[in-house]
């Protein structure tokens, strides 16, 4: 993971330094990208090009290395994750928060409470 957020590690130019816009100049320093940005670039472009290239050479071992990835990255945190973090349900990794934003997708936005185990479970 290390080695895969290095790479990601940019600093701006001499020109960027003191600007958000071109021909702008702004009182702030400019540091580069942030340590949530590259987690969430880990996490929704190198694990979803993973899973894509070991779908497409048929090799598993991709896919496994993604979910290892995953587990090592900490949680993103958006609504949907703080909406889980409200009901108790916390991530404790990437794999996690990953994992509650798919079923928020899949059932809570669709009302397709009684069609989820959780849900059932929160309603009873």
């Amino acid at each position: 993971v290390s080695i895969l957020k290095k790479m990601f590690k940019t600093k701006p130019t001499t020109y960027w330094e003191s600007r958000y816009n071109f021909g702008e100049s702004s009182s702030e320093k400019q540091v580069g990208i942030g340590d949530g940005t590259i987690e969430n670039i880990l996490i929704n472009a190198v694990v979803t090009i993973l899973v894509a290239y070991s779908i497409a050479k048929n090799d598993s071992n991709y896919i496994e290395k993604a979910m290892n990835l995953l587990e090592k990255l900490k949680p993103e945190k958006n609504k949907i994750t703080r909406f889980w973090d409200q009901l108790e349900f916390s991530s404790k990794n990437a794999f996690d928060s990953q994992a509650s934003i798919e079923l928020f997708n899949e059932y809570c936005s669709k009302k397709a409470c009684l069609s989820c185990n959780i849900g059932t479970a929160l309603l009873k």
